[in-house]
């Protein structure tokens, strides 16, 4: 077992390399952008509801507001994303994708789509079933490291 999960560490650790170099120079070749990884997960995090403000965002993507303001400001300067004042509420500012983030925020979503496929292909629905309560688990403990770290 020991033998097992080494190699298993150095396959997790192979693919979470790869897939962070391989996201972001597909998204810049297919887009032509100049986004880094911070600014296309921004996007994503954006994307994922409407009318999100900075601070869901920065708690999304575990960033503090201030660090994820910058980011939004770069994404804003480049038409990525534009800033809306709340109908309900005037100090509230809330953010949207542009036809640019979109597109953005599109093929991201294909691309990682795309590697699950791949991942599930060729596998049984019992062997599915393994590899999501593989991921459950691993997740469970990264939530459990990230809830023990936190400050409050």
């Amino acid at each position: 077992m020991d033998n097992q999960i080494k190699t298993l560490n150095t396959k997790l650790v192979q693919i979470f390399n790869d897939v962070r170099s391989i996201e972001e120079k597909e998204l810049k070749f297919e887009l032509s952008s100049n986004l880094n990884l911070r600014d296309i997960h921004a996007i994503d995090a954006i994307s994922l509801g409407r009318n999100k403000t900075v601070s869901q965002v920065a708690q999304l993507m575990q960033l503090t507001p201030s660090s994820m303001t910058s980011v939004i400001d770069k994404l804003v300067k480049n038409e990525y994303v534009i800033r809306l004042q709340s109908t309900s509420d005037r100090r509230l500012v809330q953010l949207a994708l542009t036809v640019k983030g979109t597109e953005i925020y599109t093929v991201h979503k294909n691309f990682h789509l795309k590697m699950c496929e791949f991942l599930l292909r060729g596998l049984s629905d019992i062997e599915v079933e393994i590899i999501l309560q593989a991921v459950d688990n691993l997740n469970d403990f990264l939530e459990k490291l990230h809830m023990s770290n936190k400050v409050e």
